[in-house]
């Protein structure tokens, strides 16, 4: 279960990373990649903090439907900024 955990967030973080390259200015990728990935890591300390109490409160399996719940937004914002979206509107303009 570990390793297969320690993979789904090797996935995850090259994916980030991925992301956060080609957002990145090129004359100021070494500050925006630091200033992203520091802003990235402050949610995530916080909301491990509290994921131990919303399970005492809620119970695991109604974690896990809180846990889907708050991704959905996440998921919905892929279809405005994921990349497949600007490849297919590159594909139906005529040369």
């Amino acid at each position: 279960v570990i390793g297969v955990e320690a993979f789904g967030v090797g996935l995850g973080t090259a994916a980030f990373v991925a992301y956060i390259a080609h957002t990145t200015h090129p004359l100021y990728t070494a500050t925006q990649f630091a200033l992203f990935t520091s802003l990235a890591a402050v949610p995530r300390t916080f909301v491990n903090a509290a994921t131990g109490y919303l399970v005492e409160d809620l119970g695991w399996r109604n974690f896990f439907i809180f846990c889907f719940i708050a991704a959905i937004p996440g998921m919905l914002l892929l279809f405005k900024v994921a990349p497949w979206n600007k490849l297919a509107k590159a594909v139906d303009k005529p040369l």
